[in-house]
């Protein structure tokens, strides 16, 4: 009894639906002679005596999956020129944070030299006769100092201000320390 294979009908891999293996075929299984059909590009079969293999099917997906999985030239493109925005942004981003976090450390050495130079100045009044401005020396190359007078509110005291100067990445930065100080005559006790 031979079983009659519809011109129309699905086939993946070989293997029939369970109908026509109801029909005399035991497995399903039948080969591309048998069924007399080929898979065309809309997986029915058609019968015209080609023979249809599992490797036919394998390589038709594998086709179709590499096409697919590749970008156009119009999606280069647009990627190539949103990097193009993208990374002159990224970078400036970089420069402003190295910037920032050099000025950071520095204002911080920066603090504690002024506040060691304004503490020095201020015992035993050598504020009176030092000199007005200097560097750190050779241990801190790069920062200097400036000390300012002036007069506060009613005149008994005096405001000592502090600059210490510095330069990071071409740009001068400075920062200023004040105190007062009393420079009425001491009293003998």
């Amino acid at each position: 009894m031979n079983a009659v294979v519809p011109t129309k009908a699905v086939i993946l891999n070989g293997v029939l639906p369970r109908a026509e293996e109801a029909e005399g075929k035991s497995g399903g299984r039948w080969t591309g002679e048998q069924a007399g059909a080929k898979r065309s590009s809309k997986g029915c079969v058609q019968n015209d005596g080609s023979v249809f293999g599992r490797f036919a099917v394998r390589r038709h997906v594998f086709k179709m999956t590499a096409k697919r999985a590749a970008f156009t030239f119009v999606e280069m493109l647009a990627a190539m020129a949103f990097l193009g925005v993208l990374l002159p942004v990224l970078i400036s981003a970089l420069l402003v944070s190295s910037r920032a976090g050099s000025v950071a450390e520095r204002s911080t050495v920066a603090m504690q030299l002024g506040e060691n130079q304004l503490n020095e100045l201020t015992l035993g009044d050598a504020w009176t006769s030092a000199e007005s401005s200097g560097d750190f020396g050779e241990d801190w190359p790069g920062y200097r100092w400036a000390l300012t007078q002036g007069t506060w509110q009613n005149g008994e005291m005096t405001e000592l201000t502090m600059t210490v100067s510095f330069t990071v990445q071409g740009q001068e930065h400075d920062i200023r320390l004040s105190t007062l100080v009393d420079d009425s005559p001491a009293e003998a006790l």
